[in-house]
């Protein structure tokens, strides 16, 4: 027997009373027909693409002139939409006519928000597969997949534009913004880089880091592995080796999803070879509850113990233990250097990058966000 159960927000409600059932819907919960049913001709088409879609179905949305963005495993998608869906008039400036979502549900919290409260057509095409829906928001479901050859399936190329030139204008705010503190947005965006300019696979650690990678990096253009849901950061260290084995790969990973997976490093890339560069992003602590409501719901010390969870551990010294080639840097330039040189040399090579503490990063999240939606914002 296998039960699916919705749960409250977890470790903040209070306890309380279950609600009462809900009825069950005497017809059928949604409507498949064929792909011929999808009519967004000359419209202003969001498609939102989760996990488990091919490239392939990417590209044939992007040629049928849909605005396409994704989380941070899909690649070629447009960068940064959860930053620029966080400010209400850039959202209403690129609210769409018909959302068409493929694959698993969005990771982004502000873009589920969006979705949520547009209120337009959602169309779910299952033919590149099952469609999560979990916020409830799809209208439809159509049994098939984007079809650019098909006049009905075309899209307007003025609303990808507009998207476009939104997502630029973050990314060239983000290329040109002078920095001397290497803070973990920083980080995010140097590993992309060098995974997109050494044409290697990219695996993103939990909590921060795949967030980071979907509100900061640049579009990515190479395969993206990452563990999402229940499993939390159990085996993101062993991941990264499994995809390198044999091959190359670079990796980011949060400092305590590193030591809750380093027992990996015993084997290491073991007898297939290959190269990785695994890059920690070193905050002494689980820096993503600092972004949530516990951090105002308990008190310092408390909130320390149970969810900042700080470390003591040299991370350089816990790799050289294990016997991979490791080293920190506390800047851009350094970082970029470490992963070029380490993916050459082939075999595991640990690269600590040391960050602002966790409450710093909290503030540099909220300024960047700012900052790059009044970017964004001046072409409205």
């Amino acid at each position: 027997m296998h039960l699916n159960a919705a749960f409250v927000e977890p470790l903040v409600a209070a306890p309380g009373e279950l609600p009462a059932a809900r009825g069950e819907p005497d017809g059928p919960t949604s409507e498949v027909v064929p792909a011929t049913g999808l009519e967004v001709a000359g419209r202003a088409v969001l498609c939102v693409v989760g996990l488990g879609v091919s490239a392939e179905t990417v590209d044939r949305a992007r040629a049928a002139d849909w605005a396409v963005v994704g989380d941070a495993t899909v690649a070629s998608t447009l960068a940064h939409a959860d930053v620029v869906l966080r400010d209400d008039a850039l959202a209403a400036w690129l609210e769409p006519e018909v959302v068409v979502r493929l694959g698993g549900a969005p990771a982004s919290k502000a873009l589920a928000a969006r979705l949520a409260s547009w209120g337009g057509p959602v169309v779910a095409l299952d033919g590149a597969g099952p469609v999560a829906d979990p916020d409830g928001v799809v209208t439809r479901r159509l049994a098939g997949r984007p079809d650019p050859t098909d006049p009905a399936h075309r899209g307007d190329p003025r609303y990808v534009a507009r998207w476009a030139a939104v997502s630029d204008a973050v990314e060239s705010y983000l290329a040109e913004r002078h920095d001397d503190v290497l803070d973990e947005p920083g980080v995010a965006r140097v590993v992309v880089a060098a995974a997109n300019d050494a044409g290697v696979d990219l695996v993103v650690g939990s909590s921060m880091p795949v967030r980071d990678v979907e509100w900061w990096a640049p579009t990515r253009r190479v395969r993206v592995f990452a563990n999402r849901g229940a499993n939390g950061i159990d085996g993101v260290v062993s991941t990264a080796l499994g995809v390198a084995a044999g091959s190359r790969a670079v990796a980011l990973v949060g400092d305590l999803t590193f030591l809750h997976d380093v027992s990996g490093l015993v084997s290491g890339l073991g007898s297939a070879g290959g190269s990785l560069v695994l890059v920690v992003a070193d905050n002494r602590g689980g820096g993503i509850f600092s972004f949530l409501a516990q951090r105002a719901l308990l008190a310092p010390e408390r909130f320390e113990t149970l969810f900042g969870t700080p470390h003591d551990h040299d991370l350089v010294a816990v790799a050289r233990a294990f016997g991979a080639r490791a080293t920190r840097v506390g800047d851009g330039a350094a970082l970029a250097a470490e992963i070029a040189a380490g993916l050459a040399a082939g075999g595991l090579h640990v690269v600590v990058a040391t960050v602002p503490d966790r409450d710093e990063n909290v503030e540099r999240h909220a300024r960047l966000i700012e900052s790059a939606c009044r970017a964004a914002g001046a072409l409205r």
